[in-house]
């Protein structure tokens, strides 16, 4: 074993086995007074972990918010829908609308090339607000710039779209 002293290398004598066996840790003893402290810190760790993983799962859906129209929560568009409702706009193409898992009970389904179209049917006078919906949100920023221009008020966007609508754990309809 090697020991330094003002920078000079020195050889240590060996230690004795007593000695050895005296300055091994005594890992009960230690666990015994830190797991408290140690149980407290993984907790700390694992919590910082999911936070963390789920702050990035919402990243691209925040940043379009930010630049987008007003969002809402799954959990919102599902108490909105227990008045006299939205009117919920799916913008993923048909087959995918029609296919498992499905979509959203009520909705109407107008792809985002149709959609100018479209909306030449709905009545403007109607006070029902609009939830554009598809995948992951990025759709239905886009979307509801063509919504406002035509000149429909209370537009939403379902924040996170689809794929939150499913990891809240929300009835889907095929």
């Amino acid at each position: 074993m090697l020991e330094s002293v003002r920078g000079f290398a020195l050889l240590a004598a060996p230690k004795a086995p007593a000695q050895a066996a005296s300055a091994a840790l005594d890992y009960e003893a230690l666990w015994k007074e830190h797991s408290g402290w140690i149980v407290l810190g993984g907790t700390f760790v694992l919590i910082l972990l999911l936070g963390g993983a789920k702050w990035l799962m919402d990243l691209p859906s925040n940043r379009r918010a930010k630049r987008g129209g007003p969002t809402l929560e799954p959990r919102q568009v599902e108490e909105l829908m227990s008045g006299s409702g939205p009117v919920i706009i799916d913008l993923r193409p048909p087959q995918v609308f029609s296919r498992k898992p499905g979509h959203i009970r009520g909705s109407v389904n107008i792809p985002l090339a149709f959609l100018p179209r479209e909306l030449e049917k709905f009545d403007l006078r109607e006070k029902r607000p609009i939830v554009l919906v598809d995948d992951t949100d990025e759709l239905s920023h886009r979307a509801f710039l063509v919504v406002k221009a035509k000149g429909f008020g209370w537009i939403y966007v379902l924040k996170g779209g689809m794929k939150a609508w499913q990891r809240a754990g929300l009835p889907m309809y095929r």
